[in-house]
């Protein structure tokens, strides 16, 4: 079994990774935790691992974790920030947004999440499945951007229905 050392060295010989980040703007929120659940399990299955960052909120550690995550070669990248950091994006990863469009790079821009988190804190009961569904469609689309693909649009979204009387 190669050491770690080792397989650090070889991806940046082949200038590639196994190697997915997560940026999400907190950890200690339930959607945000929920959301790397299953984008962890769903990079798993496909042999490639997570490296979460936290940025608290806050740009400066957003632009940091960016200029990390460059360095270090990740595969690509998933995030959700509510920061104008679009400027600082580097073309040569591939990344995929939730909840925000940034023009310069194929995006993911799943407006559901707003709804749901919106409908979790007025109360309704939202099934696991919109957050479950939203994870799998971003790893879905990283992978085609990882493998040089050209996505068919710009900005994909996931449809929610909440049903009438499924409250708490």
């Amino acid at each position: 079994m190669p050491s770690i050392k080792d397989v650090v060295a070889r991806n940046f010989k082949m200038r590639k990774s196994k190697m997915v980040a997560l940026l999400l703007p907190s950890i200690w929120h339930p959607f945000f935790s929920e959301l790397a659940y299953y984008i962890e399990d769903e990079l798993d299955r496909e042999g490639f691992k997570l490296m979460l960052c936290n940025s608290g909120g806050k740009p400066e550690k957003e632009l940091y974790y960016l200029d990390m995550l460059r360095q270090n070669k990740v595969a690509g990248i998933v995030g959700i920030t509510y920061n104008d950091i679009e400027n600082s994006v580097s073309n040569d990863i591939p990344i995929v947004s939730i909840d925000r469009h940034i023009n310069k790079i194929a995006i993911n821009d799943i407006l559901a999440a707003n709804y749901i988190e919106r409908a979790r804190r007025q109360g309704i009961r939202v099934p696991e499945q919109p957050v479950e569904e939203m994870a799998r469609m971003a790893i879905r689309l990283l992978y085609k951007k990882i493998e040089g693909e050209t996505l068919d649009q710009q900005v994909y979204r996931l449809p929610v229905a909440f049903k009438q009387g499924e409250t708490t």
